[in-house]
């Protein structure tokens, strides 16, 4: 079997749209701290435009800085919030506001 087919029986596409909530892999960069025990993904996150199929613009909030940035879809994974939790969270506030 050829690599695309190894690839293709186990990748699963995800569809995202605009609007969608993601969380969004970051490297580890912390020095000092273990990357093992450290987190993977951060946000949740907004989508804003899609570039294609593989690229989307999402607005991150960064050290208290809103910025516009263009992700590969690899490093996105779609954010579920729990259940009986109220969205009063500061980051999804801000981020239903922008238009």
């Amino acid at each position: 079997m050829t690599q695309k087919k190894y690839h293709d029986k186990i990748h699963k596409t995800i569809n995202y749209k605009v609007n969608d909530l993601v969380m969004v892999r970051f490297p580890f960069l912390d020095i000092g701290k273990s990357p093992k025990l450290g987190p993977k993904y951060r946000g949740p996150y907004k989508i804003i435009e899609k570039i294609n199929d593989l690229n989307f613009k999402i607005k991150l909030i960064l050290n208290d800085k809103e910025v516009e940035d263009i992700i590969h879809v690899r490093r996105l994974k779609p954010f579920y919030s729990r259940i009986g939790e109220n969205n009063t969270d500061k980051r999804i506030t801000q981020l239903n506001q922008v238009p």
